[in-house]
């Protein structure tokens, strides 16, 4: 049986998507969850018309995207940071510490998620961050961490 999804379905497809499953499968449990509709003319044009609705949604969000994608790889942040001999920090500054930063000097509210460090900043000097903003959108900060 041909369905359209309505929600994401793990192992089944992304909502929108026109999939073949099982009858059963779709009968006791995508429509009775309300996660797909049984794919006839009608539910294409629907899909349709929701596939263009989400493509503007999804075009619009990416353009705010580009948009704080400049704004935080022309920024250049400073933390400053107990540092110890041949400048090694006490402790560190991990992703958490960054977002905060962001959000005091560029207004921007980061999840420390986002926030790409393979590993802890444990020295003084210049950093180059990657912040995943969206998937294909991926700014690259300037971090400078100085001594107290």
């Amino acid at each position: 049986m041909e369905v359209i999804l309505i929600k994401d379905v793990v192992n089944v497809g992304k909502e929108g998507e026109i999939v073949k499953v099982k009858d059963g499968f779709a009968r006791n449990f995508l429509m009775p969850q309300n996660m797909a509709v049984i794919a006839t003319t009608d539910a294409l044009k629907t899909n349709l018309a929701r596939a263009e609705k989400r493509k503007k949604a999804e075009d619009k969000i990416q353009k705010e995207m580009q948009a704080l994608s400049d704004k935080i790889s022309q920024a250049t942040l400073t933390i400053t940071a107990d540092v110890g001999e041949e400048g090694k920090l006490f402790g560190s500054v991990t992703g958490a510490d960054i977002a905060k930063e962001i959000k005091k000097a560029l207004s921007l509210d980061i999840d420390k998620r986002k926030v790409h460090l393979d590993l802890p900043i444990r020295t003084a000097g210049e950093h180059k961050i990657k912040i995943r903003l969206y998937p294909d959108i991926q700014p690259v900060l300037t971090l400078v961490v100085k001594a107290k």
